[in-house]
């Protein structure tokens, strides 16, 4: 089901600021996000069917993410828009994607492969706010994962693919999947991830007022390794989609 356009949910600038007051962490970040790459998150109000149909109720109430821009900041819209809503509860943190795209397809098939050189959603995650030790989870249209975790920026790439986490995701396509001489209107992807996978910052839900710093993309191609447009939540101007310097953050309520 394709999400409404609505405004970013978002605080205002005193708000952020008191945001490291009330997160509960001794040492953060230097930087300050703009307004519109803090995203408060909400509990779920109810149970959440990863089907990759973003019908419950729940939905509905969750935290925005807004249309993304270009990953590299640059000014201007998209041709074709992508957004983000997230979701969490005592056991898992909810992310759901709603993409627009006329030709919906890829060709990995296997986890782990290099999905991000094709079509692709991606959700990173560094929990402790401290830009070192993050998380990676991509899914591509046929709902393959790739799943990493790094040390620190760019960590051994080898080494970060081989984690892999026990996690869940379904994919919706309005459309026609791998069939390119169509037009389709897109899909939705619908993610649990659960705590006990962010070993990092202790393997437990996160309290209340705290927050992760994170970030959101999605590739568009035409074919593998060609890029038509990169979205982002919170733009990497550098084009390093790893920078932790450059993402926004999720704060988690109550």
């Amino acid at each position: 089901m394709r999400m409404n356009r609505m405004v970013v949910q978002v605080f205002s600038a005193a708000l952020v600021a008191a945001l490291w007051a009330g997160g509960g962490c001794a040492k953060k970040s230097e930087m300050v996000a703009p307004p519109d790459h803090v995203i408060a998150v909400k509990r779920a109000s109810g149970p959440i069917v990863i089907d990759g149909v973003l019908d419950e109720a729940a939905w509905k109430k969750a935290a925005r993410s807004g249309p993304f821009g270009f990953a590299d900041g640059k000014g201007g819209s998209p041709l074709f828009r992508t957004e983000a809503v997230l979701l969490w509860d005592d056991t898992n943190l909810y992310i759901g994607f709603d993409v627009e795209d006329p030709d919906v397809w890829n060709g990995y098939t296997k986890d782990d492969e290099p999905i991000y050189d094709e079509e692709v959603v991606e959700f990173f995650a560094n929990p402790q706010d401290d830009q070192r030790e993050y998380y990676e989870f991509q899914v591509n249209p046929q709902n393959v994962h790739f799943d990493a975790f790094f040390t620190h920026h760019r960590s051994d790439l080898k080494k970060a693919v081989a984690w892999n986490g026990a996690w869940k995701s379904a994919v919706k396509v309005d459309g026609t999947r791998n069939k390119r001489d169509d037009i389709d209107k897109g899909y939705t992807v619908e993610i649990s991830i659960p705590f006990s996978l962010f070993h990092a910052a202790g393997g437990k839900a996160p309290k209340p007022g705290s927050h992760w710093r994170a970030d959101m993309f999605r590739f568009e191609r035409p074919a593998r390794r060609q890029i038509r447009e990169a979205h982002a939540w919170s733009p990497t101007p550098n084009w390093d989609f790893h920078a932790m310097k450059d993402w926004g953050w999720i704060r988690f309520e109550k």
